[in-house]
């Protein structure tokens, strides 16, 4: 999947939450907050590089160990292949992780 796509992907998700990309990243900022990430600040919802947004590898250690709490976000993050379902519009699909760490290929 290209860098494209998934900045757009982010943004469905982002105003689908959100209702618009600003008032999500405002989400994310606060959330950030709330967990103690006090050296990250978000500008935009697919993480590409912006100027003015920023964090630490600590701050995202504290969003992934909170993230993982959630038992579908786990089951993604911790998989080295995923089938996604066919849908009305493409078949069944297999995307395979590009983090050679987690793949015994």
């Amino acid at each position: 999947m290209s860098v494209c796509a998934l900045a757009d992907a982010a943004a469905v998700i982002a105003e689908h939450i959100g209702v618009t990309q600003g008032f999500f990243v405002d989400m994310m900022n606060s959330r950030a907050q709330e967990l103690g990430c006090t050296n990250t600040h978000f500008m935009n919802a697919n993480g590409l590089p912006q100027q003015g947004q920023y964090t630490t590898a600590r701050d995202l250690a504290k969003i992934t160990e909170v993230a993982l709490e959630n038992e579908l976000f786990r089951e993604l993050f911790c998989a080295v292949s995923y089938t996604v379902p066919a849908t009305n519009k493409v078949k069944e699909r297999k995307v395979v992780t590009t983090n050679y760490l987690m793949s015994k290929e």
